[in-house]
């Protein structure tokens, strides 16, 4: 599960903002047997916005995206998620902080799947995360429990108009920081010497109902991200 978790963690704990074209498939051309499903729940500190989403695939996490096919649906509690076609996903956002809820996903056959998803804990910046000299390696310890099981603390640096993509991970279980070296921050693009920091706590899981290809269940928090000083 460890090895598998952090493949994952791979792929999806990106906090850059761009993204990339892939190529999409109706659901109803593939095997329903063979559609992977990953559930996330969302939540934004900097736009207070909860966003449940459903993100189908063939075969694996890194398999072609699949448009659902009628009269295949994918829900959130009782709400019909709606696609998103220039992220390939479904969605529907909610104002706050959702605690949880059911994600339902029923295939073309009219087989149901059902997995409860609870949120994941907050985390924030320090009030004194202001300036990093990019010489030298620096130990943030953040607001907020420490790292829990199948958690990981992803964070990401860039200028203040695009965050670039730089991403520093910590997955180990009950650490409370993540050390950010200085290879990495002197890759960092500024704005003046200022950069913008993003910090995502996750929580991830494997779907206890769904087909042989599996899936996950991830919960997001997004701290309010930080403008510092980058020397």
């Amino acid at each position: 599960m460890k090895i598998r978790f952090l493949s994952v963690l791979s792929c999806l704990v990106l906090i850059a903002t761009s993204f990339v074209s892939c190529v999409k498939e109706a659901s109803n051309t593939v095997d329903q047997d063979k559609i992977h499903v990953a559930y996330e729940l969302f939540y934004d500190k900097n736009r207070d916005v909860t966003e449940a989403r459903a993100t189908f695939r063939f075969s694996n996490p890194l398999g072609t995206l699949l448009e659902l096919s009628n009269p295949s649906f994918v829900k959130f509690n009782n709400d019909v998620l709606l696609y998103e076609p220039i992220l390939s996903f479904y969605k529907k956002e909610y104002s706050g902080n959702i605690t949880g809820g059911n994600f339902t996903f029923s295939d073309t056959k009219g087989k149901v799947f059902v997995n409860t998803i609870s949120n994941v804990e907050q985390i924030a910046f320090p009030t004194n995360f202001t300036t990093i000299n990019k010489a030298n390696s620096y130990t943030l310890t953040w607001v907020g429990n420490p790292v829990g099981q199948n958690q990981l603390v992803g964070v990401g640096m860039g200028s203040t108009t695009a965050i670039s993509g730089t991403l520093f991970v910590q997955h180990l279980e009950g650490a409370t920081d993540i050390v950010l070296d200085a290879n990495k921050l002197q890759s960092v693009a500024t704005t003046n010497g200022q950069v913008i920091v993003a910090m995502d706590r996750y929580l991830i899981k494997p779907v206890v109902q769904g087909t042989s290809a599996g899936g996950e269940l991830k919960s997001t928090y997004r701290a309010a991200n930080k403008t510092i000083t980058l020397q």
